[in-house]
């Protein structure tokens, strides 16, 4: 199939989906489902669950379709071949009804053609006109889907478990990819809630903090008041303990209104002029970003800056003295907004006598099943509530008990999440070890050029870093902070004891993952972790 065949399919495909968003609530809304049974499978377009339970699924054409000479709808697809559109139809109809008899075997299932930007032309054989929505009737789309919610139907499931049937047990692997980008999207929309309501509010107060956990959407809300200062004319600053974060922003076009953006180490630098970094011995460093911070502080306190809007993100990583200093740099109505998540912590706890504090408990990144192992492990303060639309899997664990050992499990790992349908650049295998203590991080590959790794090197281009040309992304916990990936895979996971440093740090790779999250761990601490479970 051509290029141009491709990019008309996903017009068509979001043309439906921009008329969708129509419906009113009650309705759900599934991109992508791919459904098998008794050995055939086939791929759902798009499927919508009304509130009374009736299954509506519509097949998307880009384009004009044509009924030949014998009254059959083809279509051309070039090098594939040609399709005959109401066998397709049919298939996917009878493969529809055979895997939800799963679930239940009465179920109302009605079937639309859908032609977003073309019209069928001709009588075709087996097809009824009535389920065709061509362009001339895409108007009525959402009228024709809450005429089949008034259907009559003997069936006695609920939407929620039809729904729940759908996206657990027929998206399976061919549709993994685009089900990590719907879900994205989807969290993103859920998540936004920080975003919309917090730069709205007014106080007399100069610092506002917002406590909440991974995945809630601080980011999103740091580039909310980022834009707001800029709509604003204002001056503003953004800065974050976290590279993987800071480049994000510096990627986006707001870094052209700003300030600045990025790393507190690097505003500090940037501010006291300074030397560069690079040149400084490595055991040297940290002295070297200490020096620099507490010159910087005392700048912060001479007052030599006024900044309407500063946004410290993942301030818990930076001293309370340091963060205190920052309202020093504030212009006499400017704000600071101290955005934390106190269930990672590696500094201080700040502490302001005066702020408008905001908590939340609400992740919408993390899946469900992973959520309830996070709360009963106890990882965090208080219970997370996910508000993830995926309810995913409980984690995968896999033990070990040496060196050996670690890598087989590690690669059985990858094995099941290659099976379930997730490719390579979709997992990310993190160790619990440092970067230099770490087994896996000292060896290009599990054992085998099945599993090579894609690894930090010790070089740097334009202040980021270069990875080796693995097809699996490998690196610590703490250096992928920041950042997600549909399938994570914890490995060298051996503590002594489930303190609060272990918790923290388990904390911080659990909530890496988006859709999977798989396990591998010493035999010695599954037991302790089981203890807790």
């Amino acid at each position: 199939m051509d290029e141009q065949k491709v990019r008309q399919g996903e017009i068509a495909e979001l043309i439906v989906k921009k008329k969708l968003e129509d419906l009113p609530p009650g309705y759900s809304v599934i991109a992508n489902v791919d459904i098998a049974a008794e050995g055939k499978s086939s791929e759902l377009d798009t499927v919508v669950v009304t509130p009374t339970g009736v299954i509506v699924v519509l097949e998307v054409k880009a384009g004009d379709l044509i009924a030949d000479e014998s009254g059959h709808v083809v279509r051309d697809y070039g090098a594939g071949g040609q399709k005959d559109i109401v066998k397709q139809l049919n298939r996917q109809g009878g493969i529809a009804r055979n895997r939800l008899a799963a679930l239940a075997k009465n179920l109302t299932i009605r079937s639309f053609l859908v032609l977003p930007t073309g019209k069928l032309d001709g009588y075709g054989i087996g097809i009824d006109s009535t389920r065709v929505i061509d362009a001339d009737r895409m108007d009525e789309l959402c009228n024709i889907i809450l005429d089949c919610d008034r259907l009559p139907h003997n069936h006695d499931v609920s939407k929620d478990t039809i729904v729940e049937f759908l996206e657990n047990h027929c998206v399976v692997k061919q549709s993994l990819s685009s089900i990590s980008e719907t879900l994205d999207i989807r969290c993103r929309e859920l998540s936004s809630g920080l975003a919309t309501w917090i730069p709205r509010i007014e106080s007399p107060l100069a610092v506002v903090e917002v406590n909440a956990p991974a995945g809630a959407g601080k980011t999103q809300l740091a580039l909310s008041l980022l834009q707001k200062a800029h709509q604003e004319k204002r001056s503003a600053w953004y800065i974050n303990t976290t590279r993987n974060i800071a480049q994000k922003l510096q990627d986006h076009p707001i870094n052209q209104h700003v300030e600045f953006i990025g790393t507190w180490h690097e505003l500090a630098i940037e501010k006291t002029r300074a030397e560069d970094p690079a040149g400084i011995d490595l055991q040297k460093l940290g002295q070297y970003f200490n020096e620099v911070s507490e010159a910087f502080v005392q700048k912060l306190e001479e007052g030599n800056y006024s900044i309407d809007c500063i946004v410290l993100d993942d301030a818990q990583d930076l001293k309370s003295d340091w963060v205190e200093a920052l309202t020093q740099a504030l212009s006499s109505d400017g704000t600071l907004y101290v955005l934390l998540d106190t269930n990672f912590k590696t500094g201080e706890t700040v502490e302001f006598t005066e702020s408008v504090r905001v908590n939340s408990s609400e992740t919408a990144r993390i899946p469900q099943r992973v959520t309830q192992v996070i709360n009963e492990l106890a990882l965090t303060s208080s219970p997370l509530v996910s508000t993830s639309p995926y309810q995913g899997d409980v984690p995968a664990f896999f033990t070990y008990s040496g060196p050996a050992q670690l890598l087989k499990e590690t690669r059985r790992a990858v094995d099941e999440a290659r099976k379930e349908g997730f490719s390579d650049d979709q997992i990310a295998i993190l160790t619990m070890k440092g970067r230099h203590s770490s087994e896996i991080l000292c060896s290009p590959t599990l054992e085998s050029d099945k599993y090579s790794l894609k690894q930090p090197l010790d070089e740097f281009k334009n202040g980021r870093q270069l990875f080796s040309d693995g097809a699996l992304f490998n690196d610590t916990v703490r250096r992928f902070k920041g950042l997600q990936a549909p399938c994570i895979i914890l490995t060298e996971v051996d503590f002594d004891e489930l303190d609060d440093q272990t918790k923290s740090l388990l904390y911080l790779g659990m909530t890496r993952a988006s859709m999977s999250l798989k396990i591998v761990l010493t035999d010695a601490f599954a037991q302790k972790l089981a203890a807790c479970l």
